[in-house]
């Protein structure tokens, strides 16, 4: 465990001397007659530690508190003004940041004065510890275990321990707190694994529930069995074997028409597939026969060509005197296409023929399939 110990107390005030109070590192006694102020600076520590109790009157003049506390890595010094919710830190000690903190609970923008206090003696992580025979868990401060470091002059006479809270009932739950900060103190551990367990209190309000919840269901149960002997009620001196045979021939029915309309069904989509393959194969010898017919057309009109031209050259005269030399040229002989291409051309007109018949009695069928689908 880090160490520390407090070097001196300044409480001021506008206009007042300053009170001083000194500490030596290892014992201090601070001895006087009755109501010279040894309280009173018990009282000031208590006020730095974060408590909410005033150590003096604001009618005294004075109205700020400073305290500094010596450590193994530096100084630390606290303020705290009278009626006031925040102190003041200013360190030397790099574990302890500097700013303002607040007594008790903390806020978005200022860590409880406690977390100082407990990083102190070395205890920088957050820790739980059990606060009550229910483990309930309580956030670990500083003032938990306060008993076992700050010791007020009433508390030195009494008979009981005076490390243990006093009072009622609710220094019960305080002790809890204060032995499981001891334990803490000691083995490290701060008993965070254990569940929370039921109090006298939740558990009567849990058999509550669950009587509610269990009344409920056996009210439903009974309002379902009257529902069953209403409808008993309603059937009686009826033939129920009689109703049943009937149920039963009319599910028998049903499947048979059932059968027979998937039959069907499947006999129908067999005589559609054959008459889609039809079709497919109409469409291909149609786009076929379209593309001969293109052909056909190509060839009558070069065969025309050939026949015309052939028919032409037969009355363009002859040359024969050579444009050169005026000499004189052989009649040639040229060979005549003529009747082969009217005969070619009248067998290619007579396929066309027969092509543009065939693709007649093909669109009909295509057409009637057409219908029938």
């Amino acid at each position: 465990m880090a160490e520390f110990y407090i070097e001196k107390l300044v409480v001021k005030g506008a206009g007042k001397k300053d009170a001083i109070a000194e500490f030596d590192r290892e014992l201090t006694i601070i001895s006087g007659p009755s109501n010279t102020g040894k309280t009173t600076i018990i009282l000031c520590i208590d006020y730095i530690f974060g408590s909410d109790n005033l150590p003096f009157a604001s009618t005294t003049g004075y109205d700020t508190i400073i305290l500094f506390v010596r450590t193994e890595k530096g100084s630390v010094q606290f303020t705290r003004k009278l009626e006031s919710n925040k102190i003041d830190v200013v360190s030397s000690d790099d574990r302890i940041e500097s700013g303002t903190y607040k007594h008790r609970i903390p806020t978005k923008s200022m860590e409880p004065i406690s977390k100082v206090w407990l990083t102190l003696i070395g205890i920088e992580d957050d820790h739980d510890i059990i606060a009550n025979e229910n483990f309930r868990p309580q956030h670990l401060t500083w003032r938990t275990f306060l008993p076992a470091f700050l010791i007020k002059e009433r508390q030195i006479e009494r008979e009981s321990s005076i490390l243990m809270p006093e009072g009622g009932a609710k220094s019960i739950q305080g002790r809890t707190a204060f032995l499981s900060s001891l334990l803490f103190l000691i083995y490290g551990n701060d008993f965070s694994n254990f569940d929370k367990r039921e109090s006298k209190k939740e558990r009567s309000i849990r058999k509550a529930a669950v009587e509610k919840y269990i009344n409920k269901e056996l009210s439903g149960v009974a309002e379902r069995k009257q529902s069953i002997l209403d409808m008993i009620k309603a059937f009686d001196g009826l033939d129920v074997q009689k109703e049943i045979d009937s149920v039963v021939q009319a599910l028998s029915d049903i499947e048979e028409k059932i059968s027979a309309a998937m039959s069907n069904s499947q006999s129908l989509l067999n005589s559609m597939m054959v008459k889609k393959a039809r079709l497919t194969e109409c469409q291909m010898l149609i786009s076929r026969y379209a593309a001969l017919k293109t052909q056909y057309s190509a060839d009558i009109k070069r065969l025309s060509f050939i026949v015309d031209g052939e028919t032409v050259m037969q009355y363009v005269e002859h040359d024969d005197t050579c444009p050169f030399c005026n000499g004189k040229m052989p009649k040639q002989k040229t060979k005549s296409y003529v009747d082969a291409a009217r005969s070619e051309l009248s067998r290619i007109v007579a396929q066309y023929n027969d092509l543009a018949g065939a693709e007649k009695d093909i669109g009909q069928a295509l057409e009637a399939s057409t219908q029938k689908v």
